[in-house]
Formats: C-alpha cells, sequence, structure tokens
C-alpha cells in the first residue's frame, strides 16, 4: 500500500468532495484517512477496521485511498507552484487564489505555463531583441500601438536582424501568440473545444509508394474523433507517422474554436499571463 502520511492533510473541502462522489458519508472518509495514515493496510481496513468506516468494502476504501492521494499531490505542486512564481517577484492576489482554488492538475498547469522556464521560441528569440514592450503596448491599447507608422521606423536595428517593419511586426506576433496560447482562460475552453470535435487524420506520405505502407494501408485515407479512437488505433498511427510513411494532423470545429478562445484585447488590460477564469 502507498503511505499517504508524508503528504500534508487534504482540505476539508476535498473530504467532502470525495464523499458526495462515492456516496458515502464525509465521517467515513476521514476514518478511512486516518486508518491509511496510521499506516494500515486497505485489506486489514476492509476486515477489522468495519466499526470505524461504517462497512465500506475494499474497492471504496482504495478509491478512497486514491482520491487521497490526488489531493495531496495536487496540494503539494500547488505550493510548489506558488513558491516558484514568489520567487520571480510575480504572484498576484488573483493569481494565488486562483491557483489555491484549481480542481484538477490541468487547471493548475495551466496556470503556471506562463512562469515556467522558456526554451529557446521565435517569441524568446523576439524577446530578446527588445520588442515585449511594442507587443505589450498593443496588447494594451496604449495610445503608442496607434502611432506605428511613426513608431516601427525608429526601431529598426540591422544588428538585432530587425532589418525591416515586417520583422519588427512578425517578433510581436511571435510574442503575443505565444502569451496567448499560455492564458488559462484561453487553454481551458480550447482544450474542451478539441476535444469534442476534434478528428485524427491520417494519409500516405507523398515519398511513399503503395508497397513501402502495405502494412499501414488502413490509414492511407484514415479520419476518426479522437475522443473514440481506441488506443491500439494511435498507436499504429504514430508509429506509421514516425516511419515517414504516414503524415498526420489533427482537425477541428474551426468556429467553435475561434468562439473559445476569443480574447479581445481591451484598452488598459495587463499583459496575458496568471489570468482568472475555469478552465478544464
Amino acid at each position: 500500500m502507498q503511505n499517504t502520511s508524508h503528504s500534508p492533510g487534504a482540505p476539508i473541502s476535498d473530504l467532502s468532495r470525495i464523499a458526495q462522489d462515492l456516496q458515502i458519508r464525509k465521517v467515513q472518509v476521514e476514518n478511512v484517512v486516518q486508518l491509511l495514515d496510521e499506516g494500515n493496510t486497505v485489506p486489514f481496513i476492509t476486515r477489522y477496521r468495519k466499526e470505524r468506516t461504517g462497512g465500506l468494502n475494499e474497492e471504496l476504501i482504495r478509491r478512497v485511498q486514491e482520491r487521497i492521494l490526488q489531493s495531496r499531490h495536487l496540494a503539494e505542486r500547488k505550493q510548489t507552484i506558488l513558491k516558484s512564481i514568489e520567487a520571480q517577484g510575480k504572484l498576484t492576489d488573483a493569481l494565488r487564489d486562483a491557483i489555491l482554488a484549481a480542481d484538477n492538475p490541468k487547471r493548475l498547469e495551466d496556470l503556471y505555463l506562463p512562469f515556467k522556464p522558456k526554451k529557446k521560441s521565435l517569441a524568446t528569440d523576439a524577446r530578446e531583441k527588445g520588442l515585449e514592450p511594442l507587443a505589450t503596448a498593443i496588447w494594451t491599447r496604449d495610445p503608442i500601438a496607434l502611432n506605428l507608422p511613426e513608431v516601427l521606423p525608429g526601431m529598426l536595428n540591422p544588428e538585432k536582424q530587425l532589418n525591416t517593419v515586417d520583422d519588427i511586426l512578425a517578433g510581436v506576433q511571435h510574442i503575443l501568440a505565444e502569451q496567448i496560447a499560455e492564458m488559462a482562460e484561453v487553454r481551458g475552453p480550447v482544450r474542451h473545444v478539441v476535444w469534442d470535435t476534434g478528428e485524427l487524420v491520417s494519409t500516405k506520405a507523398d515519398q511513399v509508394n503503395e508497397e513501402q505502407g502495405k502494412d499501414f494501408r488502413d490509414y492511407f485515407a484514415f479520419r476518426e474523433s479522437i475522443r473514440f479512437i481506441p488506443p491500439h488505433r494511435i498507436l499504429a498511427v504514430n508509429r506509421g507517422e514516425k516511419e515517414n510513411i504516414l503524415k498526420v494532423k489533427v482537425e477541428w470545429h474551426n468556429e467553435r474554436l475561434r468562439a473559445a478562445a476569443g480574447v479581445e484585447p481591451a484598452a488598459g488590460r495587463p499583459p496575458p499571463q496568471g489570468v482568472s477564469g475555469k478552465g478544464g
């Protein structure tokens, strides 16, 4: 049995939610947690501590154990993330509240994403060229953004490979695209839309003839909902892509996705990072 005693206690609200989800009493959950924290095994609790658990069977006790472990791991991760963001000097009260209220790992990691150390990307390259203030001005509709034809020529800098106005605008676009893609209030709804409407699509790679790809012939014109595709087909498509026999992409309902991701900059709005909103 995995011991639950080395992690911080689960919030009372989590105990109540577990009881409600499993349709048992909260006191039963509390007693199971206490027994597990004392080092008792699930079979022992099932057989010899029925008076404490209210007669819960082994399956329910294991489900309580799993949920408590998940809750405690989530609580530990929240503290790690809060310390990381605080060390960067970027932890606001609103962000702290959003992190503490996150009820699943995806939501929590979405909130943390803007503050994770960045790998080298087109956006980080643009930031190194000094384009982030301009991106922020455009996002917040700063008055300076209304005079771009006058501002941009003064930012040309061949030493930074900003040779044309288009180079500057491309860098700004990379920064804003990355920031929006990291917004929790965008990622959650978009994830739901892609899950509901997305389809895995595979076709034969251009350079492959029929004989070369005969083991993957079923996937030369393949399309299936990502929500319902069985694991063995995903593995087959992945293998075909890895062997350069298949071209693979995911398609989704564009109109629903645009509606879900509709992030409209507003005057005075802060740059997108650690934002509010409920996601999945």
